[in-house]
């Protein structure tokens, strides 16, 4: 189920961080690599760019991406 359009990655991200997701779980988000589709100056181009940063900024996880189709990233809580 897609979320809401008012609602970002980043948002689910965060909650999952604060306490849903105990260490060495995993978060599988789907279409990371969808930004590359989107023409420049497109927000979800822009939305989508963001939470990759934002997790590649995070060293509480460490991160790979896939590159199936849109790109889905495979995201694990460090100990």
């Amino acid at each position: 189920i897609p979320p809401p359009p008012n609602i970002s990655q980043k948002v689910y991200y965060d909650l999952a961080m604060k306490g849903l997701l105990r260490k060495g779980g995993m978060i599988m988000a789907d279409n990371t690599l969808c930004s590359l589709v989107y023409r420049e100056g497109d927000m979800r181009r822009q939305k989508l760019h963001e939470f990759n940063e934002y997790v590649r900024n995070d060293p509480r996880v460490e991160q790979v991406v896939l590159t199936v189709r849109e790109g889905i990233s495979i995201i694990r809580a460090l100990d």
